[in-house]
């Protein structure tokens, strides 16, 4: 029985996508909630970080109620530019009732 396991594999999921850092340099990820998108850079060429989330991150909630972007840890501006190989997060405000 061993205390530690250390099992070096090629650096391809199961199902078939690569997790190779240079694979996704030209992918923006958009993060909302727990859920996140990849999107080609080329698709998202011309596009701010909030046209970006309205137009490709519909599926993962309401883009609407965003009330700021992040990335690494800081805020973005909705009107910036994305750069590929990066990870935005769309910051939603909870509501509460009371």
């Amino acid at each position: 029985m061993a205390l530690f396991n250390f099992t070096f594999t090629n650096p391809t999921t199961t199902n078939g996508t690569s997790t190779d850092p240079a694979d996704h340099a030209d992918k923006i990820e958009l993060c909302l909630n727990d859920d996140s998108i990849s999107v080609l850079a080329s698709e998202a060429q011309g596009l701010t970080i909030e046209q970006l989330f309205r137009k490709f991150a519909q599926r993962l909630g309401d883009v609407e109620r965003i009330v700021r972007f992040q990335c690494a840890g800081q805020i973005v501006e909705p009107s910036d530019m994305p750069k590929p190989g990066l990870v935005y997060r769309g910051a939603v405000n909870a509501e509460s009732k009371g």
